[in-house]
Order: C-alpha cells, then structure tokens, then sequence
C-alpha cells in the first residue's frame, strides 16, 4: 500500500460498538432486510449466522481487527473518537487534517450528531460476548469498559 499510495492515511473512526451494531440493524430493518450483509467480508468470516445481532457484532469485530492488523501498511495510521467528532466536528476535523499534514477541506457538519441509544440487555450480553473475543487488546479493552458500565 505504501508503495502504490505513499502519502495514504489511514483514518480509524472508532464508535461505541453497541451503538454501531444497533445502527447497522436499525438501517437493515429500514432497508426491509435485518438478515442482509454488509458488502465486505473477511476471510474467515462465516458466511451464515442465525442470529442477526451475533453476526453484525461478528462482522464489526472482524472489520476492526482488521483495520488494526494492516494499519502498518499505511505511512500516516490515526485513529478518531466518533463521539468527540460529532461533538466538535469543525475542530476535529482541523486537528485531523494538521495531524496528517494536510490543508483545510470545506465540510458541511449539518448531519453530523451523536445517537447514543438505549440497548436492552439481551442485545447488550450478545454483542459484548462477540467482542469480548477479539484479538484486538483495543477493542478488548473497550469492551470491558462498556461491560463496567452496563453493570453499574
């Protein structure tokens, strides 16, 4: 990668996961279809998985192992708070741009907003045994502290 695009960045938006796998869901229910896939799949992902919550979680933690395996690749790898972007998007977005060594872009932060929802705990046991078996200490990490969290 960094042969073909030397001056490439890698930007990592990292979102609470339960709000992400809700997210997904929630447009596949308004897409007429909670079972579809996403587009992109990794190798050992399988390819069926009964439980729509189970598999969207799977599929996120795949995604960001992945993303955390191959970001060496990239000259420039940074990582982004969804939530603190959606908070200050303009700002961010300045402090983004100066970390990779890029000029100003005009952006339209209209639609921008953080939708932290309500997860029951059904949803919430399932998606956080999925990732509770990452192999990214980040992600693991992350999914303690929302177990912390969900329990207090």
């Amino acid at each position: 990668m960094s042969q073909t695009f030397p001056e490439a960045a890698l930007v990592h938006v990292k979102r609470n996961p339960l709000d992400t796998v809700k997210s997904i869901l929630n447009r596949r229910k308004k897409l007429g279809s909670v079972d579809r896939r996403w587009g992109f799949f990794t190798e050992d992902m399988p390819m069926q998985n009964a439980d729509p919550i189970t598999d969207c979680a799977l599929q996120y933690r795949k995604i960001y192992e992945l993303v955390e395996e191959k970001k060496h690749l990239f000259s420039q790898s940074l990582s982004v708070e969804y939530e603190g972007f959606c908070s200050n998007p303009e700002s961010e977005l300045d402090q983004l741009l100066t970390r990779i060594s890029s000029r100003s872009a005009s952006f339209d932060s209209a639609g921008i907003a953080c939708r932290n929802t309500a997860h029951d705990p059904d949803f919430t046991k399932k998606v956080l045994d999925v990732l509770s078996k990452s192999s990214s200490r980040i992600l693991f990490d992350v999914t303690k502290n929302l177990e912390r969290h969900r329990d207090t």
